[in-house]
């Protein structure tokens, strides 16, 4: 245990960074909305059903979660534009999630603080 319990831990400032950059979308992101936006951007495709299962959420929660990552307006406030949702062509049951171009941009300066890619600046 370092001397120092209040030191950084190590990795804790670009994490800091990474999630600072959606406070920059909308300052008072929920935690479950990083999740499932981060979950999108690592599984192009995915469908609100298997999102459930892998957040562990009931399909109201993902439903409102990703609601409020898309363009659509929700309770007077307009949506983030992060993410789309298609009918799957396969199943019209199911929708399909993937990033829009915002959500691409958003996922690739995340990616970038992570991984030490690029300097930590502002979201743009």
């Amino acid at each position: 245990m370092p001397k120092n319990p209040l030191a950084p831990v190590q990795g804790s400032a670009r994490l800091f960074a990474a999630l600072s950059q959606f406070r920059g979308v909308r300052r008072e992101m929920e935690v479950q909305t990083m999740m499932a936006f981060l979950a999108v951007a690592s599984r192009p495709g995915v469908t609100m059903r298997e999102l459930e299962d892998q957040l562990d959420l009931s399909s109201a929660a993902v439903s409102r979660t990703i609601a409020g990552l898309s363009s659509r307006v929700v309770k007077g406030r307009e949506g983030d534009g992060l993410v789309q949702q298609e009918i799957d062509p396969n199943d019209t049951r199911y929708r399909i999630l993937t990033l829009t171009p915002a959500g691409h941009r958003l996922a690739e300066r995340v990616r970038s603080i992570l991984y030490g890619e690029a300097d930590h600046g502002a979201a743009s």
